[in-house]
């Protein structure tokens, strides 16, 4: 699992429990479409873990935009 190790310990707590969600969620065989669904799930719960912890966010809007959303 990989491990988030920025200088905010309450972001990196939030962003390695998404990353555990978002490994749990794709399994072998999974679909496209539940790939996705858990990327952007992940992207967007650092997205806010960040914004909560006074980190930009702009590199997870990017990404969740890069999956075609917008939010």
């Amino acid at each position: 699992m990989s491990a988030h190790t920025s200088p905010n310990a309450a972001f990196n707590a939030a962003a390695n429990m998404a990353e555990a969600a978002r490994q749990a969620a794709v399994v072998p065989g999974a679909s496209l479409a539940a790939i996705i669904s858990a990327e952007l799930t992940y992207f967007r719960a650092c997205r806010n873990a960040a914004i909560a912890n006074g980190i930009s966010p702009a590199v997870f809007n990017n990404a969740i935009k890069s999956l075609g959303s917008q939010t």
